[in-house]
C-alpha cells in the first residue's frame, strides 16, 4: 500500500477473488468421466472379471475427479488466502490513513492586522472581513508611488515598512504572549515565519525575539522552515506528539508588487491535542487537502471528511489567496458537499474585499474563521491557493465545546 496513486480520495481497489465453486459442473464432469472412465475400461478390459472391470470404471472415473477437483480447489483456496491477505493489508492501511487524516491542531491563539479600523457599521475587523466590505483604494503605496489600487496597515504617513512591522508584531503578540505565559516555561515554541515584505527576515526575527525578552518569556524558542499550509500537513504528520507548539506568523508589508495587494499580519498558536492540556482551545485547526488531481470538488469532500461533517452544518466559505483562474474554479463546488448549504453572502472572499495578502492570506482566513467559529458555534470551511506552488488547499474549522457546556 506504498503507492503513492493511493489516497483517501482514491482508494485500491479490493483485491480480485476466484469465482465461487460451482458443485453442479463438477457433479456434472464427475458423471462425464466416469461414463468415459467405464467405456474405456470395457475397450481395454474385455478380459477381465466382470466385478473388477466396473471396479475400475467407477474407481478410475472417481480418482481422476479427485485429482483434477482437488488441484482446481488448492489453486481456488490459495487464490482466496492471497486476496484476504492484500484485502486485510487493505483495511489496515485505509484505518492507518484514516486515522491519520482525523489528526488536528488546537487553536489556542490568533491574531490579525489589516487595513480594516472600528466604524460604526463594522465595529470589528471580522465583521468588516465577513461582510466582504470593500476596503481597496487607489493610494500612495510605501515608497510614494500615487494612485495604486492597494490596502494598507493603518499607520502614521511618515512610518517607513521597518515601524509598521514593528508596530504589527507588537500588536500581534499582545494576544499571543499572554497565552504563553500560562504554559510550562519547559515547552518549547517553534515559529514558522511567512513573509513578503521588503523588511527582511532577519529584521522580523529581532522583533519577535526582542517581544518575547521584553514579556520575560524564557521558553526555548526555535524558528523553523516551511511555507504556507503545508506547514500544517507536515507538523501534523511528523510532530503530532511532539510537546512543543507551533507559532505561525505571518506578514505582508509593503510587498514587492502592490498593485491590487493588501497589507496583513496574522499570529496564530497551535498545540497538539495529545500533549497541550493546559490551555483549553476554541477551535480546531483539522487536517488541509491538497488539491493534486484538479478536482476540487473531492478536495473539500475530503477536507469536510477529515472532521468529519456532516451535511447542511457549514453556512460560511472562505476563499482566499487564489489567482483569478483558481477563483473561477470554485463556482463548481459551491453547491456541492459541504458548503451546500452556504448562501452566495457567506461567501467570504478577502482578495476581492482588501487585496490579496500573499503568504499571510490562508493565515489571515484561519484567524478569521477561528473567531467566526466560536462566535457562531459552526465549522467553517476555507478554500485557498499557496503562493510557493500553484496548488489549492481546502481545510475546516470547527469549534471545540467548552468543558462547562458538554453536560449540559
Amino acid at each position: 500500500m506504498q503507492n503513492k496513486k493511493y489516497s483517501l480520495k482514491k482508494l485500491p481497489p479490493i483485491s480480485p477473488r476466484p469465482q465461487s465453486i460451482k458443485f453442479a459442473r463438477w457433479l456434472a464432469l464427475l458423471a462425464i468421466l466416469m461414463v468415459l472412465s467405464t467405456v474405456t475400461t470395457r475397450l481395454l478390459g474385455q478380459s477381465i472379471e466382470s466385478h473388477i472391470l466396473w471396479w475400475l470404471a467407477i474407481g478410475g472415473g472417481i480418482a481422476l475427479w479427485i485429482i483434477i477437483f482437488g488441484s482446481y480447489l488448492l489453486v481456488w483456496l490459495a487464490g482466496n488466502i492471497i486476496a484476504n491477505g492484500k484485502d486485510n493489508q487493505r483495511e489496515r492501511w485505509l484505518l492507518y490513513e484514516t486515522q491519520k487524516s482525523r489528526r488536528a491542531l488546537q487553536i489556542l491563539a490568533a491574531e490579525y492586522l489589516t487595513c480594516h479600523s472600528p466604524d460604526i457599521y463594522h465595529p470589528t475587523p471580522l465583521e468588516a472581513i465577513m461582510a466582504n466590505t470593500g476596503a481597496r483604494r487607489a493610494q500612495d503605496d510605501r515608497k510614494g508611488t500615487g494612485g495604486v489600487n492597494h490596502s494598507q496597515i493603518t499607520s502614521q504617513a511618515s512610518d517607513k515598512p521597518y515601524e509598521v512591522m514593528c508596530h504589527t508584531i507588537n500588536h500581534l503578540m499582545s494576544s499571543i504572549i499572554p497565552q504563553l505565559e500560562k504554559l510550562d516555561t519547559k515547552k518549547t515554541i517553534k515559529i514558522a515565519l511567512n513573509i513578503s515584505s521588503s523588511v527582511s527576515i532577519r529584521e522580523v526575527k529581532h522583533e519577535i525575539t526582542h517581544a518575547f525578552n521584553e514579556a520575560e518569556l524564557t521558553h526555548l524558542v526555535e524558528f523553523i522552515a516551511g511555507e504556507g499550509v503545508a506547514v500544517i500537513n507536515q507538523w501534523l504528520n511528523e510532530r503530532f506528539t511532539d510537546d512543543a507548539l507551533l507559532l505561525v506568523i505571518a506578514l505582508k508589508i509593503d510587498p514587492p508588487v502592490v498593485k491590487d495587494s493588501a497589507e496583513a499580519g496574522v499570529a496564530l498558536l497551535f498545540g497538539n491535542r495529545m500533549t497541550q492540556h493546559t490551555l483549553h482551545p476554541a477551535a480546531l485547526l483539522h487536517r488541509p487537502d491538497r488539491d493534486m488531481d484538479n478536482d476540487l470538488a473531492a478536495c473539500l469532500k475530503q477536507a469536510a471528511d477529515n472532521v468529519p461533517l456532516e451535511s447542511d452544518v457549514v453556512q460560511h466559505l472562505w476563499i482566499v489567496g487564489v489567482t483569478n483562474e483558481q477563483y473561477l474554479s470554485t463556482f463548481s463546488v459551491l453547491k456541492a458537499f459541504p458548503v451546500e448549504a452556504v448562501e452566495t453572502e457567506n461567501v467570504i472572499t478577502p482578495d476581492i474585499s482588501i487585496g490579496h495578502a500573499g503568504a499571510a492570506a490562508p493565515w489571515l482566513a484561519i484567524a478569521a474563521a477561528f473567531q467566526a467559529a466560536t462566535l457562531t458555534h459552526r465549522p467553517q470551511m476555507i478554500i485557498t491557493g499557496d503562493t510557493s506552488t500553484d496548488d489549492m488547499w481546502s481545510m475546516a474549522v470547527s469549534p471545540v465545546t467548552p468543558p462547562h457546556e458538554r453536560d449540559t
